[in-house]
């Protein structure tokens, strides 16, 4: 499919001053063009922001104090939980599971969709360092959904949760397995035709 740009640049506000993990992928948005960061307060301007990048787990200080812009707050969950990286790490880790780096957005209808996920095989006695390559691969995120938008493909992966409340790594991979299922083939088990993922309008009001 041909990659094709929009008629303007994507406004983006970052939260506050991306962690070191993250550096590369604002440079990643930076290089790929089209994009505009946008500073300072937002709270008058909000319906002017695309995108709210959060570079961290869920918080409702942190979107309560950015808000959400036209396509969303966009934030990370670790290991399926709202937990910080290391713990998430830890935690998967004594359960002898992958790590889940994933990209959400959080709507103002109160969707939460996933739009980019990965897993990341942990090494048992070097944590630290196997957590330093899931998250220097989850910076790129959301150059990676950009890029996939920009084609005309979905924004997001589909709905997968009705909420961000924290759970742990192998109850929130069941959950979001069992919803993805219902999302794509209904609750009757003999369907097998997946339904259309909506795309989210790129119009401005």
């Amino acid at each position: 499919m041909t990659e094709h740009a929009d008629e303007y640049s994507l406004r983006i506000h970052l939260t506050e001053s991306p962690p070191n993990w993250a550096t590369a992928g604002v440079a990643a948005l930076t290089a790929k063009g089209g994009v505009d960061f946008v500073s300072g307060d937002i709270s008058d301007r909000s319906n002017q922001i695309d995108i709210v990048l959060h570079f961290g787990e869920y918080s409702d200080a942190a979107f309560n104090r950015s808000g959400f812009g036209r396509f969303g707050f966009w934030f990370f969950r670790f290991g399926g939980t709202n937990l910080p990286a290391l713990h998430a790490a830890r935690s998967a880790a004594g359960a002898n599971s992958a790590l889940e780096t994933a990209l959400w957005a959080k709507f103002a209808d109160g969707r939460v969709v996933c739009l980019y996920q990965s897993f990341g095989y942990l090494e048992p006695f070097a944590i630290r360092r196997s957590l330093a390559r899931s998250l220097a691969k989850a910076a790129h995120f959301p150059a990676r959904v950009l890029m996939r938008y920009r084609r005309g493909d979905p924004l997001a992966l589909g709905v997968v949760a009705p909420s961000i409340s924290g759970s742990g790594p192998l109850t929130s991979y069941a959950a979001q397995i069992q919803s993805i299922k219902e999302f794509l083939f209904g609750t009757a088990p003999t369907s097998r035709k997946p339904r259309q993922i909506e795309h989210v309008s790129r119009s401005r009001k």
